[in-house]
């Protein structure tokens, strides 16, 4: 079983503004961030892209163009979640599943998307609407120390999801003796349909990530 938070990336693109951006004196350099700001985050994950092939294809995929014409990095934020949270989270989350899903056929996967009050770590991911870094912990150990009635449901599905799991291998299957509650189905991850677990308000079954991995872009098209 492997999970991923909706905005993962949220928690690097802190990082990366407090610890560089600032700094430098780029958080407000326009032509940086319009022309500069894709290819410097690959420079310091190591990927050398003189010809910005790499950096142009990824610039392309997630950052919204209204946004990064204006060279503004409130506006950009949205389109960096997405970009941060696959470099660093999904690609790899979801090469691994895929990988071990070929191995062993009880292979389990969700993206944790709710938007609730509480942050995991709200000094390194605390932008409006976002679904940080962590934030699945909250809810399945309890770490605010009070949850209204929808956070408390969400938390009880997920220590279901979780303690089941552990006990029979699979989310769905409760324990001999154990009053079983009514969770959304969660189906197995195969290479073929690539089929995962959405949690959030309204927990669904859903397929093929990867095509959710352009939220901004996505949310500007609705």
């Amino acid at each position: 079983m492997m999970m991923i938070t909706r905005d993962d990336g949220s928690f690097g693109l802190t990082r990366y503004h407090e610890e560089y951006l600032i700094p430098n004196g780029l958080v407000n350099d326009t032509e940086f961030m319009r022309d500069k700001m894709v290819q410097a985050v690959f420079k310091a994950i190591g990927i050398h892209d003189p010809g910005h092939t790499v950096s142009g294809a990824f610039t392309k995929m997630y950052m919204v163009e209204e946004a990064r014409l204006a060279g503004n990095f409130s506006l950009m934020v949205p389109s960096l979640f997405d970009l941060m949270s696959v470099i660093f989270f999904k690609a790899g989350t979801l090469r691994t599943i895929q990988l071990h899903s070929r191995l062993n056929s009880d292979t389990y996967y969700f993206s944790f998307e709710y938007e609730g009050r509480y942050k995991r770590h709200p000094f390194y991911s605390n932008y409006q609407g976002e679904v940080g870094h962590a934030d699945d912990q909250i809810y399945l150990f309890s770490l605010s120390g009070e949850f209204n009635e929808e956070e408390q449901v969400l938390s009880d599905m997920m220590v279901d999801y979780y303690a089941n799991f552990m006990y029979t291998g699979n989310p769905n299957t409760f324990p001999p003796g154990e009053a079983p509650s009514s969770l959304p189905f969660w189906p197995k991850f195969d290479t073929n349909s690539e089929k995962y677990l959405i949690i959030d308000e309204n927990t669904r079954e859903a397929s093929k990530y990867e095509d959710t991995w352009a939220v901004a872009n996505r949310k500007r098209k609705l």
